[in-house]
């Protein structure tokens, strides 16, 4: 069980390091008053081809690289965690408006932050293709963690809708609203992602 628990713990510190990451573009953003959603793409794709290379020379040394799925995991993984961070930080800072043309750059850069994901993708589209019966299954556990996740999340947001007292409603528009649920559908994606990985984190573990 110890060693099951020490292989979730570096999936857990890449969640919380790439939402720190956009999280910290927002900000230098706010402060420098210039778009800098580019760094974190670019960020992204460097991420994308160091991991490649990595995962190849893992394969020429023993063989212990990630199998192709996974490594499709991976960078989806990274890449939700990002926006996220990114959209959160926003969305806690309602002095800020968030549509374009408002004065700031929040979000023209959590668009850019989608394009490098979308770009840096391209180096893992061939990978999804490689499944087996433990993929499948790894895929169909995480996907009920997925939904579940959705389903919790989307029923705190209408709670929060339908009984949010009046005075709240002056801070919170609907274009508010709308934004923190869209963070709640890239949440439930990060979710499902994460049981993805501690799936095959649990299958590599000896028996």
């Amino acid at each position: 069980m110890l060693n099951i628990e020490r292989s979730y713990l570096p999936i857990a510190a890449f969640f919380v390091a790439t939402s720190v990451l956009g999280a910290s573009l927002a900000w230098i953003g706010l402060n420098v008053r210039a778009p800098v959603g580019g760094i974190g793409a670019v960020a992204l794709v460097a991420w994308a081809i160091l991991a490649r290379q990595h995962w190849l020379k893992l394969r020429r040394q023993n063989g212990s690289e990630p199998g192709a799925p996974e490594r499709v995991v991976w960078h989806r993984f990274s890449g939700c965690a990002v926006i996220w961070g990114h959209m959160v930080f926003a969305l806690l800072n309602p002095q800020y408006d968030l549509h374009v043309g408002s004065g700031n750059y929040l979000a023209i850069d959590n668009w850019t932050l989608i394009l490098g994901v979308l770009i840096s993708a391209a180096l893992f589209r061939g990978d999804g293709d490689i499944r087996d019966e433990r993929d499948d299954l790894i895929d169909a556990v995480a996907t009920r963690w997925g939904y579940g996740s959705l389903i919790a999340f989307l029923l705190i947001a209408s709670f929060f809708i339908g009984f949010r007292p009046g005075s709240g409603k002056d801070g919170i528009n609907d274009f508010v609203l709308a934004n923190w649920i869209m963070s709640f559908i890239i949440l439930s994606a990060v979710v499902r992602q994460a049981a993805q990985l501690f799936g095959y984190a649990r299958d590599r573990e000896p028996l």
